[in-house]
């Protein structure tokens, strides 16, 4: 099958992509499934992993990890899916990624795909739709939250800021506060659902006391440093919560005692790789996902028209996504002949 490879040679300055061909893999362990992937979405971890590759990587490693695809084969322990379903997944940081013509995924890290999306459009939702559904249900519970609750979300017009501020708002007691970059990202945010919008790029805090509303409870943050930080701690309401969805550099977290704020870490692998059975949880989040996709109770956020998956095409849209704009989709060759 064809895929694209990341490795880094001995000596080179960065890991390279290449468009390499590969044994199909088979669905041998007992939970697994064999996708033929559809379409598979760029996001900001593909660069990081890039970026991280090791100075010796003779192996390397196969990236992605957003993908929309059917299934062809199925271990012998699997009870959720049969071939010929088509299914969304995010994927697990340790196995091979999905810039490739096929890919293993466990049953109970999948979910059914909406019907009512293109491949294109439903690619680029896994990640991002699991980032913000678990930060808002399983460290902040926004959909417990009663009237008055207030809740920042810091990631500009991005797909998880995007998706969060939809589900969020699937809680009518809850007053939104998202943050922009641009004008394009604030008519953005407040046409999926956000109450107000601030400026992320200026003091935070300084903003939000303008508005008028209450103090935040909760505030979920893609773009955490050092001004950001102690916006948080001024602007939170004693025993609130931070949720962290970024890789931010050092924090004075004993400036968040005096409020006794609770500090939450969302890492989107942490299911596949520690919890075994109890990582269903982010299949049933992709169902609902898709239950709101299909009822068109969700915007998809806008991606790029689709790509032929290739190295070329998958380093060029890593360097053109640092300035932001649509998700980078990619279309398996075998897929566009």
């Amino acid at each position: 099958m064809g895929a694209v490879l990341c490795r880094r040679q001995a000596g080179a300055a960065e890991a390279i992509l290449e468009d390499v061909e590969m044994a199909r893999p088979a669905a041998t362990a007992p939970r697994d499934l064999l996708v033929r992937i559809e379409a598979a979405s760029l996001n900001p971890i593909d660069r990081k992993r890039r970026a991280a590759r090791p100075l010796l990587d003779p192996t390397g490693a196969v990236l992605g990890w957003s993908a929309v695809g059917v299934v062809e084969e199925t271990g012998t322990g699997v009870r959720r899916f049969v071939p010929g379903q088509r299914i969304w997944y995010a994927g697990a940081s340790e196995r091979p990624g999905s810039f490739a013509e096929f890919q293993l995924v466990d049953e109970r890290i999948a979910g059914r795909a909406p019907t009512g999306l293109a491949a294109e459009q439903a690619a680029a939702m896994p990640l991002a739709g699991l980032t913000a559904a678990e930060a808002l249900y399983d460290h902040l519970s926004i959909d417990r939250a009663g009237p008055g609750h207030v809740i920042l979300i810091n990631g500009g017009g991005g797909a998880v800021a995007s998706l969060a501020v939809q589900l969020a708002r699937r809680n009518p007691a809850v007053e939104i506060i998202a943050t922009a970059g641009s004008p394009q990202s604030r008519e953005w945010l407040l046409h999926v659902g956000a109450d107000h919008v601030v400026g992320h790029r200026i003091c935070l805090w300084q903003q939000v006391r303008q508005l008028g509303c209450p103090a935040p409870r909760s505030i979920i943050s893609m773009y955490t440093n050092k001004r950001s930080w102690e916006s948080y701690i001024a602007m939170l309401q004693p025993f609130g919560h931070i949720c962290l969805a970024d890789h931010p550099g050092t924090l004075d977290i004993g400036a968040a005692r005096a409020k006794s704020l609770t500090l939450h870490w969302q890492a989107m692998f942490t299911r596949p790789a520690h919890l075994g059975e109890a990582s269903c949880r982010q299949g049933e989040l992709l169902a609902e996902l898709a239950r709101l996709c299909d009822e068109r109770a969700i915007t998809p956020f806008p991606v790029r028209p689709a790509a032929p998956l290739s190295a070329a095409s998958v380093a060029a849209a890593m360097d053109q996504q640092q300035n932001g704009g649509p998700r980078p989709v990619f279309v398996p060759q075998s897929r566009m002949n």
